[in-house]
């Protein structure tokens, strides 16, 4: 697990500004779940060489760097046990694009969709609901 930390880490700071760094003194599972607010057991990890997701059974709480279609595969196939739950998602521009390729593909459909502002940073608050 600690080099799958260890890529989290750098894929957070090379995706996300000083502001945003949450994961870099997470040192095991248990510290990812602290932060994702579930337990070890219903965290939902996601990592290739140069993206991560972070889920639970409620939230997506993260998903950045670069992020391919191989990839999205791989998030969809973890979100599959979830199928029917409606999941709340706050995430940037680039995120939003993918979740919107999702809907289209007919593997989530996003019920509600409204925006925020942090630091001068919109943020797009989702609920998203697994299909």
């Amino acid at each position: 697990m600690f080099s799958i930390l260890r890529k989290i880490r750098k894929i957070e700071r090379q995706s996300y500004p000083e502001f945003m760094l949450y994961l870099q003194d997470c040192c095991s599972t248990e510290d990812v779940a602290d932060y994702c607010e579930c337990s070890v057991e219903e965290l939902i990890i996601v990592v290739s060489a140069r993206a991560y997701f972070l889920a639970t059974p409620t939230e997506i709480v993260d998903l950045a760097g670069k992020v391919g279609l191989k990839f999205m595969r791989q998030v969809v196939a973890a979100l599959a046990p979830l199928k029917g739950k409606v999941l709340t998602v706050d995430c940037r521009k680039a995120t939003n694009r993918y979740l919107h390729l999702l809907a289209k593909k007919g593997k989530i459909e996003i019920v509600s969709e409204s925006s925020w502002m942090w630091e001068n940073e919109r943020i797009l608050h989702m609920e998203i609901q697994i299909q």
